[in-house]
This record gives C-alpha cells, structure tokens and sequence, in this order.
C-alpha cells in the first residue's frame, strides 16, 4: 500500500506498507505390512517459511525557492525459519514398537530501522 499527499505548495508526504509471508511444505508417508504382522512406518516431512515487513515514511518541506529539507524513517523485518521432521516405525503389533525421531528447526530474522532528516541549499538560479 502507498500512499502519498500532497498538503499544500511547500510541504508533501508519503507512507509505503507492504506485508507479506510464503509457505512451502512437503513430505513422504511410507507403511508397509506383512503377513506375519510385522510392520513398518516412515514419516519425512519438511517445511519452509519466509516473509518481510516493510514500512518507510518521509515529509519533504520546501522553505523557499533555494532550500528544502526531508525527513524519512523505514523499517524492514525479513524472518524464515526450515523444519524437518522424520519419523520412523518398525515391529510387530503386538510388540512393543521401536521409534525413531529426527527433529531439526532453523529461525532466522533480520531487523533493520533508519530515520534520516535532510536539508539543501538549491544552486539552480532563476
């Protein structure tokens, strides 16, 4: 989203917001049985995210014909993070079960902010 104003000859605005996040997700399920009720259950899964956050403002104000001075601020907010689970089964029915389990997460988030205020002398004549 943007937004821009304009409030009289000197002094104009703007605002910029956008907002977004992405989702990936993937993965296998094997299960094998057999006559003798043995059985067997492997789960791998995976997951991935991503998104940002970014927001910026600025003011710019012309005093006069020879000087102008801005003001801006922005942020941005980048984060992701992976996940992989797997998970496997084997033995009998009736039998106590044998498990094994692999988790591995990953997070990571970057953050960044600036606030700038400027001013100018113009050497264009007229």
């Amino acid at each position: 989203m943007k937004v821009n104003h304009h409030f009289n000859d000197h002094s104009q605005g703007y605002v910029n917001l956008y907002f977004g996040q992405d989702f990936l997700k993937g993965g296998s399920t094997d299960y094998k049985t057999s006559d003798d009720n043995l059985y067997y259950e492997s789960k791998d899964i995976g997951k991935l995210r991503w998104g940002n956050t970014v927001a910026s403002a600025g003011w710019s104000y012309v005093m006069n014909h020879k000087m102008f001075s801005n003001i801006s601020a922005y942020y941005t907010r980048y984060n992701s993070s992976i996940r992989r689970i797997e998970e496997n089964q084997t033995g009998k029915k009736d039998d106590e079960e044998y498990k094994s389990l692999f988790k591995f997460l990953f997070n990571s988030i970057l953050i960044d902010a600036s606030f700038t205020i400027s001013s100018a002398e113009s050497n264009v004549h007229s």
